[in-house]
């Protein structure tokens, strides 16, 4: 009680009651920059959490496919398979959001290539996450993670956020104002990840983000139209999410094994591995080809075919003739 009664006048004596400082307020778990801190909690040990005001269900920006689509994925995604098929499940707070333009590859005529900035009319940035874990609910991880999410994967975020002018992240509604969630600093965020390298960088696949509100229900990003459902489970509370990825560890099944192999390969080209869906992207303007060059067939006459940027003509056939039989004498 004393310990809510303090919470309540430090909000009222910064200016702002309990239900306008959300992010300021430590709910009671595990808070990785206070001075002491020390390490993370284990697996699924946390400290009695302070109710606070719960968030929208819309505070995500949605992710938006819409369109035909390739591939229809089913109607339920296993929780069990979704824990096991990345590296992490982590929850904590927002501490930074910021643009990256490394690693650089081509979005025009050459998909997938590394280029240099120098190359590019303008940059469709990453952007970095930077999250301060208060609990780790499946793997491990660091006291703090980055998650880098390339230009590929933003581009179906609605709300997708965009570089302001001072560098800081923009809004930008692409759905009619339908979705109006957005990600903020001092946000209570869920990830689930996937090792990008050695370097203790991380990806997201494509994974959903999800919110843990003040009354410890558990919200994910709202997909639509053709991207892969939210797991299904026992996973609207906190509580449930904790216990689900605790029995489900180490049980990985051939289609959890197979679900992050189609992450991870779908996402770019096998010679950037995750690295294409970290990406930013290097935006050409079309340029005027000069008679007789080329980056595809398509911009080649007919009877030619481009080769190496030029196009040449097609090559006919060797007609191979049989020899006459040899009569015997």
């Amino acid at each position: 009680m004393k310990r809510i009664i303090s919470i309540l006048l430090a909000g009222v004596s910064s200016g702002c009651m309990l239900l306008a400082c959300q992010s300021q307020v430590d709910e009671g778990r595990f808070d990785p920059t206070a001075e002491g801190a020390g390490d993370p909690p284990e697996v699924g040990q946390v400290s009695e959490p302070v109710s606070i005001a719960a968030p929208s269900q819309a505070s995500l920006p949605a992710v938006v496919e819409e369109g035909d689509c390739a591939e229809r994925h089913g109607q339920t995604l296993d929780a069990c398979d979704w824990v096991n098929s990345v590296d992490a499940v982590v929850y904590g707070t927002v501490a930074d959001l910021r643009f990256v333009d490394a690693p650089l590859v081509g979005a025009g005529s050459s998909p997938g290539e590394v280029v240099e900035v120098s190359e590019c009319d303008t940059v469709d940035p990453a952007l970095v996450i930077a999250l301060d874990v208060a609990e780790v609910l499946s793997g491990t991880a660091p006291k703090r993670v980055e998650v880098q999410i390339g230009a590929r994967e933003l581009s179906s975020w609605s709300p997708r956020p965009i570089p302001d002018r001072d560098g800081s992240v923009k809004w930008l509604e692409t759905s009619g104002g339908k979705f109006t969630g957005t990600l903020s600093v001092g946000q209570r965020l869920g990830l689930a990840l996937h090792s990008a390298g050695a370097s203790g960088s991380w990806a997201l696949l494509g994974e959903p983000l999800f919110e843990v509100d003040g009354h410890q229900a558990v919200h994910f990003q709202e997909r639509v139209e053709c991207t892969e459902p939210a797991p299904n489970g026992a996973l609207s509370d906190l509580s449930g999410l904790r216990s689900t990825a605790r029995s489900c560890a180490g049980k990985a099944t051939a289609a959890a094994n197979a679900r992050q192999t189609r992450a991870r390969a779908v996402n770019g080209p096998r010679s950037l591995g995750t690295k294409a869906a970290t990406a930013a992207w290097c935006m050409q303007a079309p340029k005027d080809k000069a008679p007789g060059e080329c980056d595809t067939g398509l911009d080649c006459p007919g009877g030619s075919v481009c080769q190496s940027g030029t196009c040449v003509a097609k090559r006919k056939p060797d007609v191979q003739r049989s020899a006459a039989p040899v009569r015997p004498r």
